[in-house]
C-alpha cells in the first residue's frame, strides 16, 4: 500500500503524537490537522506528515519567527 493512501485512526494518531486522544480530536476540529471521516476519523500519512512537518521547529526557524 502508498503511503500516501494509509488512513490512521485518530487512536494511531494519538500514540505517534505522544498526545491524548482528545487532543487529536481538538486539533482536527480546530482545522489544524486534517482528517476525512468514514466511518470514524482517520487521517492520511500524508497530512500527518505535513501536520508534524508544519510544528517543526526548524520550519519556525526558516520563516524567521
Amino acid at each position: 500500500m502508498s503511503e500516501l493512501l494509509k488512513l490512521y485512526t485518530v487512536s494511531e494518531v494519538s500514540k505517534i503524537l505522544k498526545v491524548n486522544r482528545n487532543k487529536v480530536y481538538m486539533l482536527i476540529h480546530a482545522g489544524e490537522l486534517r482528517a476525512i471521516n468514514v466511518g470514524s476519523m482517520k487521517v492520511t500519512h500524508e497530512d500527518l506528515i505535513a501536520f508534524i512537518s508544519s510544528r517543526s521547529l526548524n520550519s519556525e526557524s526558516e520563516k524567521g519567527v
